[in-house]
C-alpha cells in the first residue's frame, strides 16, 4: 500500500473554506493542496490562513497553497 494521492481543493468562495474545515477530519494525514483563484476574496488575511492551518494541524493535515496572488504567495 503506497501513500494516498495529495488532494486539490478549489477554494473560490466562504462557503468552499466551510466546506473544506468540515472536511479535515477526512483528509487525516494526507496533503491537501488548496487552489485558490486570483480574484478570489478568500484566505486573503492572516487570520483566515491561520485558522485554515490550526484546524489542519489538529487534524494532521499538511497544506499547500496553489495561486499565482503575490499577497497570498507570502
Amino acid at each position: 500500500m503506497g501513500a494516498p494521492e495529495p488532494m486539490i481543493v478549489h477554494i473560490n468562495s466562504d462557503a468552499d473554506l466551510d466546506d473544506l474545515l468540515a472536511r479535515l477530519p477526512e483528509y487525516t494525514d494526507r496533503r491537501v493542496t488548496l487552489a485558490v483563484a486570483d480574484d478570489s476574496n478568500v484566505l486573503t488575511t492572516a487570520a483566515e490562513l491561520s485558522r485554515v492551518l490550526s484546524a489542519a494541524r489538529q487534524e494532521h493535515v499538511t497544506l499547500a497553497l496553489s495561486t499565482r496572488d503575490p499577497l497570498r504567495q507570502e
